[in-house]
Order: C-alpha cells, then sequence, then structure tokens
C-alpha cells in the first residue's frame, strides 16, 4: 500500500516544474486532427449523386434531313368556262354571242374580248395609250357600237384629278376586235361613266366633253 501511495506522488511530481519558486502545472499538448473541409465533402458527395454511373458524352446528330417539302402552288383562276356543255347548254360552240370589256392597266387601257364559241375565254383584244405619255395606270370606258367594233375613252389615271381633263381631256378610239386594229379619234372625251355610249341597231357611238365650265 505505501509502495502504491509513493509511485503515484512520483507520478504526480512529473506533472509539475518549479520555476523560480513557483509551481507550474504541465498540461499534456492535444494531438492535432487533420482537418477535411466540409464544403468540399459535400460538394463532392452532390455531384457524385447526380452524374449517372454510366453516363456517356452527348454528339450531335450528324445525320442529313430530309428538305422539306415545298408547298403547293396556288391553282390560277380558270380562263374560259370549264364544263361549258353543262354551264352553257346546247349550241354554246356555234352562239355568235360575245363579251366586251376593258381594264385599266399600267401599259395601257386593255379592251378584253371573250366569245361564246371558245368558252368565253378572254383575250386581249387592244391595248390604249399614248407614246411617251408617262402614266402610273390607264383607265377609261368602253361600249360595244355592234359584234365587231368597240368605242373607247382612256387617259391616264391622273386626269380624273384636273377637271378640265376630266370632263374633256380623254383620248378617243375605235378598236375591231377581231383584228385588233385600233382607230383613233381626231378629238377628246370626257371620262364620265356614260362616256361613251353606243347603239348597237345603228353601229354607231357617241362622245361627249364638257367645255368652259371650268373657266
Amino acid at each position: 500500500m505505501n509502495d502504491l501511495v509513493k509511485n503515484n506522488a512520483s507520478e504526480r511530481k512529473q506533472d509539475y516544474e518549479t520555476l523560480e519558486g513557483k509551481t507550474l502545472l504541465r498540461v499534456p499538448r492535444p494531438v492535432r486532427q487533420a482537418r477535411v473541409p466540409v464544403a468540399s465533402l459535400a460538394a463532392t458527395v452532390l455531384l457524385t449523386g447526380l452524374i449517372p454511373a454510366s453516363a456517356t458524352p452527348a454528339f450531335a446528330d450528324t445525320k442529313p434531313q430530309p428538305s422539306p417539302t415545298p408547298s403547293a402552288q396556288p391553282t390560277p383562276p380558270p380562263t374560259r368556262v370549264t364544263d361549258p356543255d353543262k354551264k352553257l347548254g346546247k349550241g354554246w360552240n356555234t352562239s355568235p354571242d360575245r363579251v366586251v370589256t376593258a381594264a385599266a392597266d399600267v401599259d395601257g387601257l386593255k379592251i378584253l374580248v371573250a366569245d361564246s364559241s371558245k368558252a368565253y375565254e378572254w383575250k386581249t383584244a387592244a391595248t390604249l395609250s399614248e407614246p411617251g405619255m408617262p402614266a402610273d395606270s390607264w383607265i377609261g370606258n368602253q361600249c360595244a357600237m355592234d359584234a365587231d367594233h368597240v368605242a373607247a375613252v382612256y387617259a391616264p389615271r391622273t386626269f380624273t384629278n384636273k377637271p378640265d381633263l376630266m370632263q374633256g381631256g380623254a383620248f378617243a378610239a375605235i378598236v375591231t376586235v377581231k383584228t385588233g386594229a385600233v382607230t383613233k379619234l381626231p378629238f377628246t372625251a370626257s371620262l364620265a361613266s356614260f362616256d361613251p355610249t353606243c347603239n348597237p341597231a345603228t353601229h354607231t357611238a357617241a362622245f361627249t366633253a364638257f367645255r368652259g365650265m371650268n373657266g
């Protein structure tokens, strides 16, 4: 028992040092532990969980793609009566009937003709204009003197902006629809809707002009 007390006292003496009459307690230095960055560890765990075990790199599809199918072109409107035997009736191909009209255009007033014997297929009999006269569009009126002749007045569209030209500055002509020949008349006329006026019974046409009404 006395030996055990002595040994313990001897061990306790080793934990004390004396420095200039002062007793100091010797504290053992703790063992430094290795530090592991928590953030790095957490990021590693997170990325490991997101990446599949058998992930393969993605590549762009290099196979040639089929070219798009071009859109179908719109079907142009028919230029003549379709199925004339059903729509025009018996004898349409021997009928002398004829339709005449006019259409404004940039290169001249077009006189259009369509015959029953051709299923009313439209054709341009003549284009009326004046050489060297600028116009963004040629306008006018027409009427049928008979089956073969058309009377017409025509002028640049801008003539409607001037009262004197509108009322008496339009050019006048007679068109032979079979040949397309144009006979220009030596006077001017009005662009009024009733000008010219035709009488198929007498094969004549009347032209009107209003002079001196704006002076």
